[in-house]
């Protein structure tokens, strides 16, 4: 007996059981929020493919905080897993269940499942020159993140609780470094994009004519709210380019608000942030 391998042919009936762990002001949480508002793909579209979402929210205790599933959903996996996560759930002699642990990858899945041929928009660009433009642009955007976080816990005594750090092991010359190392690799990408954005004509789109929005404009999107929001960190500060692409933006459907995302989190209901 041939068995299916959800990933070979994610479409065929049944659809596999599929869960996704999201803490929705996490940043890489997010970044797949605001993907699924981007997608159109509202709770009961989800459910309709046998894909459950489960809130989790930060829980503050002594010495570090946890960050669980909300009440009355299945628990947070243990301890191997960051946030996004997601399980396929497969018969063992399929291979057992299979994870999915990074948001790009959780996203790739969701657009294998929700294709152009069902009528939904293809986020990773609508030409071949889009979506290269995004491969280079989220690339970019995942080492100005890393630097982001690495000047963040070396210049900011408050991100402690996350990192691990003690004061007296924070490195202010490494944070420097990072912040500069973060504010080159945006300028870079800067110079990718300027012809396309800026200007009276300017796209909707960092990646260029084409479909109003695509995964790099969602990641940039996320890390830019996530930033400024706990730390007051702004990610545009000297970037025009991005300024003016933000202003554009910004009042986008996919664009979800901080106190938004609280609410998932207070509430454990997505219906207000995916079904509005």
């Amino acid at each position: 007996m041939t068995v299916t391998h959800p990933l070979d042919d994610a479409k065929s009936q049944p659809y596999p059981k599929t869960t996704l762990w999201l803490w929705p002001t996490g940043l890489f949480p997010r970044r797949v929020i605001f993907y699924l508002r981007a997608k159109g793909l509202t709770t009961a579209i989800l459910r309709a493919r046998n894909i459950h979402l489960i809130p989790v929210k930060i829980l503050f205790q002594e010495p570090y905080p946890a960050i669980i599933s909300c009440p009355g959903y299945e628990a947070r996996p243990e301890p191997h897993h960051s946030l996004p996560v997601m399980r396929i759930e497969r018969d063992a002699s399929a291979g057992g269940d299979f994870w999915i642990r990074e948001a790009m990858g959780v996203t790739q899945y969701l657009e294998e499942i929700f294709g152009p041929d069902e009528g939904y928009t293809n986020l990773m660009g609508s030409s071949i020159m889009q979506r290269v433009r995004a491969r280079d642009l989220l690339n970019a955007l995942s080492d100005a993140t890393a630097f982001c976080f690495d000047a963040l816990i070396h210049l900011r005594p408050e991100c402690c609780f996350f990192s691990g750090l003690k004061e007296e092991e924070m490195s202010k010359k490494g944070g420097e470094d990072a912040r500069n190392r973060f504010h080159a690799t945006l300028k870079k990408a800067e110079g990718w994009i300027e012809g396309d954005v800026c200007g009276e004509k300017g796209t909707m789109s960092i990646t260029g004519k084409g479909i109003p929005a695509t995964i790099a404009d969602i990641h940039l999107a996320a890390s830019i709210m996530h930033a400024v929001e706990p730390y007051g960190t702004n990610w545009l500060e000297g970037h025009e380019v991005f300024q003016e692409w933000w202003a554009r933006v910004k009042g986008e459907r996919f664009v979800v608000s901080r106190e938004d995302l609280q609410e998932v989190e207070r509430s454990g209901k997505w219906e207000g942030v995916l079904d509005a």
